[in-house]
């Protein structure tokens, strides 16, 4: 069965062709480095952040994720690749 208008699991209101969402990290994310060293991975090469700082390889960790997309009505499913990158001082 599909998803209808009063679903709790649903986003509410008239469905349309396009979707727009704003992605942030979790509160773990944003405030430790425990999942950046558990299960993410060393920074591979420099870059320069958007504040211009240049930052070597030593200095960032990442953790690659997933977030799929699935059309209610055609069943179509996107899947989009993410970064999560943080600056780790020693």
């Amino acid at each position: 069965m599909g998803a209808t208008e009063g679903d709790a699991n649903t986003i509410q209101g008239p469905r349309g062709t396009q979707f727009n969402f704003r992605l942030g990290g979790s509160l773990d994310i944003k405030t430790s480095n425990y999942l950046f060293s558990e299960i993410g991975s060393l920074g591979t090469s420099a870059f320069t952040n958007t504040g211009g700082t240049n930052l070597d390889a030593s200095t960032w960790r990442y953790i690659d994720s997933t977030i799929r997309v699935t059309g209610v009505s055609t069943g179509f499913r996107l899947d989009i690749p993410v970064r999560f990158i943080k600056l780790i001082i020693f």
